[in-house]
């Protein structure tokens, strides 16, 4: 039986892998160094993967890293369909929106 603990890690572990990949593709500069927002939030999902493997084994996790892989893969098809679907001719954000959901196969692949 799975705890309502561990699905709630689950779902925030896909939404860290799937925000990331949004965020990756945004770039900034602390200083010296040049980052990317991916950085922002996918450590998160280290942690609450560690958090998982502790508390409930290797084999949930396992299940965790599934579950997140094939929800950031099934984001990965509908963000690329939408970005291959034209816009409506008077919506001007064409360049915009594929800018950030036009390498989220790139990224998700990485």
């Amino acid at each position: 039986m799975v705890s309502v603990l561990f699905m709630e890690f689950t779902v925030i572990f896909a939404v860290c892998l799937i925000a990331s990949n949004i965020l990756e593709t945004k770039q900034m500069v602390f200083g010296p160094l040049h980052l990317t927002g991916g950085l922002l939030i996918f450590p998160i999902s280290y942690i609450l993967n560690d958090v998982v493997c502790e508390v409930w084994g290797y084999r949930r996790a396992s299940i965790l890293i599934w579950t997140g892989f094939l929800t950031n893969f099934a984001f990965m098809i509908v963000a690329s369909i939408a970005d291959a679907i034209p816009g409506a001719s008077y919506w001007e954000n064409e360049a915009g929106f594929h800018a950030i959901f036009g390498l989220t196969p790139r990224i998700a692949l990485a």
